[in-house]
């Protein structure tokens, strides 16, 4: 676990300061076009935050609020937030995915909130960016009102990718993720 006092700073932005341990946990990493590794990770601080690799993962940057298309942090509580390459694993495509809560309350005690209703944001590599994956706006995946952690795994067979994730812990479902969820907004 990491602390989350060592992440760069937003302008204008307060983190927030939980009562429990804060924390900077469960990295989901992807390599970029470029040899890259990018690691996308869960906070304590009200948003994910993000470090990159420039040597196969033996250094590892500084730490970075997760930013949207206009330079603000992602809102997401303290709750699993998986990143895949749309064509998989070791792809390095340039096209990347995750999940999001695109909220978070900020005058709560607790960075574990309800976690509600997830967001899939779609994005692409940026090889001139700060943050090396340009997120477009998010599109509703899941509706749900509460709900467990959504902890997921990501396959892809014949050139489908198939989203796997639990319904409340009981049963097992498969989503395909196919370019509807890129457009054209990258």
């Amino acid at each position: 676990m990491l602390s989350p006092a060592k992440v760069e700073p937003v302008p204008g932005v307060t983190p927030f300061e939980p009562k429990e341990d804060p924390a900077v946990e469960e990295a989901a990493i992807v390599k970029l076009p470029d040899g890259r590794l990018f690691a996308l990770m869960r906070s304590s601080l009200g948003w994910p935050v993000w470090s990159q690799s420039r040597d196969s993962g033996r250094t590892w940057s500084g730490l970075k609020a997760l930013l949207d298309a206009e330079g603000k942090p992602i809102p997401h509580p303290r709750s699993p937030c998986p990143l895949y390459d749309w064509k998989g694993l070791e792809a390095g495509s340039g096209k990347y995915f995750a999940l999001v809560h695109m909220k978070f309350d900020f005058t709560a005690k607790t960075a574990y909130q309800t976690r509600g209703p997830l967001y899939l944001i779609a994005g692409e590599y940026d090889p001139t960016g700060d943050q090396p994956i340009r997120f477009a706006a998010p599109k509703l995946f899941a509706p749900r009102k509460t709900g467990n952690s959504f902890y997921t795994s990501y396959t892809v067979v014949d050139g489908q990718g198939v989203l796997w994730f639990n319904d409340r812990k009981y049963y097992l479902l498969g989503r395909k993720i196919g370019s509807e969820w890129f457009g054209d907004s990258l």
